[in-house]
This record gives C-alpha cells, sequence and structure tokens, in this order.
C-alpha cells in the first residue's frame, strides 16, 4: 500500500486530481464578490436613471405640446401621474394619483391612466396603438416616450 502511496504521491496525481475532476476550490474572496456586485448595481442605477430622465424629459416636452400649464411636473415622481391625468382630461385627478400609490390597490389607477395616455395621443394626432410598445423589454418607455415626443 505504501509503495501506491508513494508512486502517486511522486508522480504528482493527487495534486492534479481536483483539476482532473474540476473539483477546484478556488471560490472569490468576499471582496471580489462585494465588487461585483457593487458593479452589477451600479450599472442597473446607471441604466434606471438613463430611462427616468428620457422619460421625464420627453414627458416634458408632450405636456408643453399639449400646452399644459405645469409641464415640469414630468420630472416629479408623483406628480408627472397627475399631470398625465390633468392633460389627458380624467376627471378627479387628485384622487386617482393618491390611489395610485396604494400597493395592490394601485393598479386600480390604470382604469384612468390608460385612457389617460389615449387621450393624449388622440390630443397629438398619433395612434394610440403606440402604447403597446411599453410592453417592449427595456426598450419600450423610450420607443413610446420618444414617439410621443418627438415624431
Amino acid at each position: 500500500m505504501t509503495n501506491l502511496t508513494t508512486l502517486l504521491l511522486n508522480t504528482g496525481i493527487v495534486d492534479a486530481m481536483p483539476t482532473l475532476l474540476a473539483q477546484t476550490s478556488s471560490y472569490p474572496s468576499s471582496g471580489e464578490a462585494a465588487a461585483v456586485s457593487a458593479g452589477a448595481n451600479l450599472v442597473s442605477l446607471l441604466f434606471y436613471a438613463v430611462i427616468y430622465a428620457f422619460t421625464s424629459f420627453c414627458g416634458m416636452k408632450i405636456l408643453q405640446t399639449l400646452n399644459y400649464e405645469n409641464a415640469w411636473l414630468a420630472w416629479v415622481p408623483i406628480g408627472n401621474v397627475y399631470a398625465y391625468l390633468e392633460a389627458g382630461e380624467q376627471d378627479q385627478p387628485i384622487v386617482w394619483t393618491i390611489v395610485s400609490l396604494i400597493p395592490c390597490v394601485g393598479l386600480i389607477s390604470l382604469i384612468k391612466i390608460i385612457p389617460a395616455w389615449i387621450n393624449i395621443c388622440n390630443q397629438l394626432g398619433k395612434t394610440p396603438m403606440i402604447l403597446w410598445a411599453i410592453l417592449v423589454p427595456c426598450l419600450g418607455p423610450f420607443i413610446v416616450f420618444g414617439y410621443l415626443a418627438f415624431a
């Protein structure tokens, strides 16, 4: 038995076994994992900041085209819902803006938000069918807001 062990140790087979069996123990350190996680978070934050800036700018342009008095509300997270409801000629925009903030119940506010956007499209002379493009992952907001603001 000792001759076999000596033979395996001298030929380097024992040292090569983890590599041959794809069982290496070189896991990234917690510092490396934290760096990768921070990088991914930074990329996500940048992506969402670009979407927010673009949709807010386009929303402001849309509201200006509609001669909405407070077009700057497009930059305010809750104010933009109110502005779009009011520009879309929906009744009780304050109530529906508040309803949109309530978790789960906020989905009911789509009853007023979707017709508001249809009215906005009609006022701009654009087809409301473009609103379906909002469902395109990642590109939807760019397509809809860009088309309504600049086309």
